[in-house]
């Protein structure tokens, strides 16, 4: 099983290392050999999504708004999305993306 979590996120208990690696270990001793991996734990936002190739257009459509079912541009998740956004254009304009 994987989870999707970055560097940032072990500001909250779920998004640790120490909790990814208990719950594997928990998940482990249930039959049928369950494992859970992290595999962004140890990126930034910026860092994955420059790893992982997704287009600026699709990213334009993407928002994390803490409070609303739209970016409200006013909330924590907001501001995160938006400095990560503008690092990532920075990133690309850089490498003539």
């Amino acid at each position: 099983m994987l989870i999707g979590t970055v560097k940032s996120d072990n500001l909250h208990a779920d998004g640790s290392g120490n909790f990814v690696r208990s719950l594997n270990d928990l998940l482990a001793m249930q039959e049928g050999g369950l494992r859970l991996a992290a595999p962004a734990i140890g990126l930034d936002s910026t860092e994955l999504l420059v790893r992982s190739g997704v287009s600026l257009e699709l990213l334009g459509w993407t928002h994390s708004c803490h409070t609303d079912n739209f970016a409200c541009g006013h909330c924590r998740g907001c501001s995160k999305h938006l400095a990560v956004m503008r690092e990532v254009r920075e990133i690309s304009a850089t490498r003539g993306d």
